[in-house]
């Protein structure tokens, strides 16, 4: 799959809406820039550009990752929240297998609105909602598993 570059100014639209959330001068000094070069960055200047690690450093100040979200979409990838690392792992996994019950039993009930031909909009979208679910919840499972570390 070829990935989808045509959003590239979204994600650093999106990643200048979270510096300017923050506060640019605010932020400025946590990364180590003054506030013009900053800004000159962020609005595209000529002979100034974002760089990757300046817009890394401005999601993980701002705890915006709403531009990973959109590169991680582009490349045809979902981003997917891993937390409580300081949970124990068999609660988790007793978490992750309840998620997956209610993901089961939502996408049993969408098989027979499809099957009877019904209506299907209201059910698809909870089995969405379960599936996502399922999918952050043996996320935080294996991170746990893992020590914490993805």
């Amino acid at each position: 799959m070829q990935p989808d570059l045509s959003r590239i100014a979204d994600a650093l639209e999106a990643v200048d809406a979270a510096a300017k959330a923050f506060g640019l001068k605010r932020l400025a000094p946590e990364l180590d820039k003054a506030y013009s070069t900053l800004a000159a960055e962020l609005s595209g200047q000529p002979g100034y550009k974002l760089g990757v690690s300046t817009a890394a450093l401005i999601m993980a100040k701002t705890g915006d990752v709403k531009p990973l979200t959109l590169l991680a979409e582009m490349m045809g990838h979902a981003l997917i929240p891993v937390s409580c690392p300081c949970t124990r792992p068999e609660s988790l996994l007793s978490a992750a297998a309840a998620v997956a019950k209610e993901f089961s039993e939502a996408a049993a009930a969408l098989a027979h609105a499809m099957e009877a031909g019904e209506e299907r909009e209201q059910t698809q979208a909870l089995c969405a909602k379960e599936l996502w679910d399922l999918v952050c919840a043996a996320a935080a499972a294996w991170a746990a598993m893992k020590g914490g570390k993805p």
